[in-house]
């Protein structure tokens, strides 16, 4: 069953860019959303560099070792290979 939420987004011209749906396999889910850039606003009103979700939780986290964010480090690269590698293989 795929449930899908529809809405108006004022800041999408969807002229230019047409929406389009990818299906993602579970095992490549860490891969995705590890992935997902990150920006915020800043105080100027200017959006602040994209960053990947995981290294920002990496480098904010008091939990993590060095020893352990190298390993996280390498296991998200690992899993942003195997995603992009999925996603050239389903296009053709």
């Amino acid at each position: 069953m795929i449930t899908i939420n529809l809405y108006n987004d004022v800041n999408v011209n969807t002229s230019i860019t047409k929406p389009q749906l990818t299906f993602i396999e579970n095992e490549h889910y860490f891969g995705l959303l590890g992935h997902t850039s990150v920006a915020f606003p800043e105080s100027d009103g200017k959006i602040s560099a994209k960053r990947y979700a995981y290294e920002l939780d990496l480098e904010n986290s008091e939990y993590f070792t060095t020893k352990e964010k190298d390993k996280w480090y390498y296991w998200f690269n690992r899993w942003r290979i195997q995603l992009e590698r999925a996603i050239k293989n389903s296009k053709r």
